[in-house]
């Protein structure tokens, strides 16, 4: 029969184990010591990866993982790490930790660390000494604390069974007596622990044996005879509870073996044998404090004593050992304190009952302190910028080349904002297009022109680019398109997603983590504004800064990334199935835009021309003339048409086209028999429509607000709130009596006149400028057929002006009349 530890034994020399070093490196100090890292784990684990991810940012030069290390931590574990230290100079510096079921995180650079070790010139130390003093570190005493709890539940039962008169009084309380002997934390003093443990296993050995010979009394087990069989028994057998039951029950039961019946032989040598083993395994703990603190702690100090305490055992293990400080090691839970993050980053340990300002900057940290995301401190805090050696994935690529790509583009179901630019934004990566296969999925009739002349424009740049409409997506379909096109990586894409960065999807698929995606922002500038992630709800305020401000460029973990992620395939299926998995963000690449659904206007042609409000950037970017915003920024003139007058550019030929076919597709032309203004100027016998008929003058007034107040004070050196007077979009031809070919004024403050087309000849804005009673007066022609052009005007005396005639064609013009909230300066901006 296999016992428990020949097992234990097998599993530790057979499972082969990895070793990981990274290449060392010179030191600037004129110490010359070198620090080694040495991880021991008993298998892969998140841990050792978290580990490695602290050693790699902190820029450790030396760094060993020891897998298959067994948690008994034996001897034939020790040659293992003593041949590695032997290949070391015994001078160096060493910090040999086992990570366990724990995380284990290097806080402080390698530089700092090093010189912190050998300032305190400690030939060893030991982490938390009070941690290793029970059989098995924190689990031992769980385990012990487990096991008070089973005997202080036996006593509640055998009390109830005395009460009930099923046992003798007096030996009741004698048990009593001794028990609260042995449990009197008083007795145990210095050796406290030691002696309640060997007391526990004197105990156990009693009853194990006390329970065999009631065995072979009645054949039945000690759980299941009563307390009164037990004392009849230990009456027969002349039993006394004065007496040593180990001598007294050892030398009665050889004599009742030959006369009851026999005992199982193969049982009884298995319980013998496991006696021993725990004996055993409780000598080999007290026989070397270094050899039980690497199974679940750290040691650290010079290579030389920590190989001295190996091969010596514990004769000389005390002289070299010191308890370490929090300025070393913070213990979570068992080293008391407050650890803080503080902007800029830096982490700060204060230990419990310190004096105020005694601030230490810890370098090792042992489990997850609460509301402490150790992982996105090391990002934050880390040096390393590089890719590190050791945390790539295996991802397949299945032939040669980068990992093969399957983009899923989400396009269907609802109107999406700017399509147009969210696929711009995707052609435009640098990602080998020859390794992605797109599969876009889209409603049938919902956007048609955007989708199909992406399809014609890119359709051969891709491996493969498929369009299919009304589809409903499952996890293992996905999965199996995975599959047939070799994928390594999904992409996951929905359309309120602007990719700004062409490096986003090479830099997401080269962070290689199990989702991950870039920073998307609704407001590129401030502190407010939708983004497309979320963190949990103790992360704290500070990291949501971090994150969108891009204090540091790297990879962060967060609880849920939306809209666009990139997904490993080795978790694809789980994410897929909404199974939990580790979410990133990476702030390498620039931000990308977040777009707001909302502002979709029903029925009409264009319904971007509403997302002013909602999606600010992506309007101005489509629909402002993008020499507009220069001009206002003084960095740019614009045309002096005469004193005052000025001629530049403002919408984009997009927007000009977008608002003719709109008011084209209303309709409802006004003319001078349904025009209900009275001031004869006003009187058209052309048409137009105005932008409230389109529901469109809110948008327009905020334009108003914004953009044309800041060009006012550019052209003007004048800021006041405006409203629309009269904002209406204007449409005449070669044979129209047009009632504003006479001079004339707006009578508001400020007025835009902006072509809306040029295919038409003629036409033109006249001005009569000056006073014709000095002699003053001219006349000023515009050949107004700049498409997107504005002539901006003040409505004063000497501005007066009318339209020319068409020759030929059809023009349009968008026209606002616009009145300033301030009384004072009604009549136009003011100027010497």
């Amino acid at each position: 029969m296999v016992t428990p530890t020949i097992v234990r034994v097998w599993v530790c020399v057979c499972v082969s184990f990895m070793t990981l070093v990274i290449d060392g490196r010179e030191t600037s100090s004129s110490d010359d010591r070198a620090l080694h890292v040495v991880g021991l784990v008993a298998a892969e684990t998140v841990a050792e990866k978290y580990f490695l991810h602290s050693a790699c940012r902190l820029k450790y030069p030396s760094v060993k993982m020891m897998r298959s290390w067994c948690p008994s931590g034996r001897y034939e574990e020790d040659s293992r790490l003593k041949d590695h230290l032997e290949s070391l100079p015994e001078e160096d510096l060493v910090i040999v930790t086992n990570l366990r079921d724990e995380f284990v995180y290097l806080l402080a650079s390698y530089d700092d660390v090093r010189r912190q070790l050998i300032d305190t010139d400690q030939s060893l130390i030991v982490a938390d000494l009070s941690f290793i003093k029970t059989t098995e570190g924190e689990r031992g005493r769980e385990e012990e604390e487990k096991r008070g709890e089973e005997e202080q539940e036996e006593e509640e039962k055998q009390e109830k069974e005395e009460k009930n008169g099923n046992r003798d009084e007096d030996n009741y309380k004698k048990e009593e007596n001794e028990r609260k002997e042995v449990e009197d934390p008083e007795d145990e003093g210095k050796t406290g622990n030691k002696n309640k443990t060997k007391k526990y296993i004197n105990e156990k050995k009693e009853e194990k044996k006390e329970s065999k010979m009631i065995k072979m009394e009645t054949g039945k087990s000690s759980d299941n005879i009563s307390a009164n069989e037990k004392h009849k028994i230990n009456e027969v057998e002349g039993k006394n509870e004065t007496h040593d039951p180990v001598d007294a029950g050892g030398e009665r039961m050889e004599e009742e073996a030959e006369r009851r019946k026999p005992v199982d032989e193969e049982e009884e040598k298995e319980e013998e044998k496991e006696e021993e083993e725990e004996e055993e395994k409780e000598e080999e703990e007290e026989d070397n404090i270094v050899r039980r603190v690497l199974k679940g702690g750290t040691v650290i100090g010079r290579v030389g004593s920590l190989l001295k305490a190996l091969r010596e055992g514990s004769a000389n293990t005390q002289e070299v050992i010191r308890d370490t400080t929090a300025q070393h090691v913070v213990y979570g839970n068992r080293q008391r304190g407050n650890l803080v993050t503080t902007l800029p980053l830096r982490v700060e340990f204060t230990p419990e009952g310190g004096a105020e300002g005694d601030v230490t900057r810890p370098f090792l940290v042992f489990n997850k302190e609460d509301g402490m995301d150790f992982y996105n401190l090391i990002e934050g805090v880390g040096e390393g910028r590089e890719a590190c050696p050791y945390t790539t994935h295996a991802t397949p690529t299945y032939d040669e080349g980068r990992p093969r790509v399957l983009a899923l583009l989400l396009l269907g179901g609802t109107w999406a904002p700017f399509l147009q630019e969210v696929l711009k934004g995707f052609a435009a990566q640098d990602y080998p297009k020859d390794r992605m296969d797109v599969w876009i999925h889209a409603k049938a009739g919902q956007q048609e022109r955007e989708i199909t002349n992406f399809v014609e424009e890119h359709g051969d740049d891709y491996s493969t680019l498929e369009l299919v409409n009304d589809l409903v997506f499952e996890p293992q379909m996905v999965k199996d398109r995975c599959d047939a096109v070799r994928c390594a990586f999904l992409v996951m894409m929905e359309p309120q997603v602007v990719l700004e960065d062409p490096t986003t999807i090479s830099s997401l698929i080269a962070s290689d983590v199990s989702v991950v995606g870039p920073l998307l922002k609704r407001r590129m500038t401030g502190e407010g504004g939708e983004v497309n992630f979320v963190l949990s709800d103790d992360s704290g305020e500070q990291w949501d800064k971090i994150i969108r401000r891009r204090i540091f460029k790297g990879t962060l973990r967060v609880q849920e990334i939306r809209s666009f992620q990139v997904v490993r395939k080795d978790v694809m299926l789980d994410f897929l199935l909404g199974e939990k998995v580790d979410h990133y963000i990476n702030t390498i690449t620039q931000p990308g835009l977040y777009l707001d659904r909302l502002g979709y206007e029903e029925g009409k042609l264009h319904p971007d021309l509403w997302g002013l409000t909602h999606n600010w950037i992506l309007w101005q970017r489509r629909y402002l003339h993008p020499d507009l915003l220069k001009i206002i920024g003084k960095k740019m003139v614009p045309e002096t048409v005469g004193p005052h007058l000025y001629y530049l550019p403002f919408f984009s030929e997009r927007f000009c086209q977008d608002i003719i076919e709109e008011v084209e597709h209303f309709g409802q032309w006004q003319d001078k028999d349904k025009d209900d203004r009275e001031e004869e100027a006003h009187r058209y016998t052309s048409t137009n429509i105005n932008l409230s008929q389109i529901n469109y003058f809110t948008q327009y007034n905020l334009l108003i607000n914004t953009v044309k107040k800041e060009l006012l004070d550019t052209l003007y050196s004048y800021r006041s709130l405006g409203y629309g007077n009269l904002v209406f979009v204007l449409k005449y031809e070669s044979t129209t009596h047009y009632n504003t070919f006479k001079y004339h004024l707006d009578g508001a403050t400020y007025t835009f006149n902006i072509a809306l087309n040029n295919n038409f000849t003629g036409g033109g804005l006249q001005y009569r400028m000056g006073n014709v009673n000095f002699g003053e007066e001219r006349e000023i022609w515009v050949n107004h057929n700049r498409t997107g052009w504005a002539l901006v005007q003040p409505d004063r005396p000497m501005h007066l002006h009318h339209g020319m005639p068409l020759k030929s064609g059809q023009r349009y013009a968008l026209i606002s009349i616009v009145d300033t909230s301030d009384a004072g300066c009604m009549g136009g901006p003011k100027w010497t």
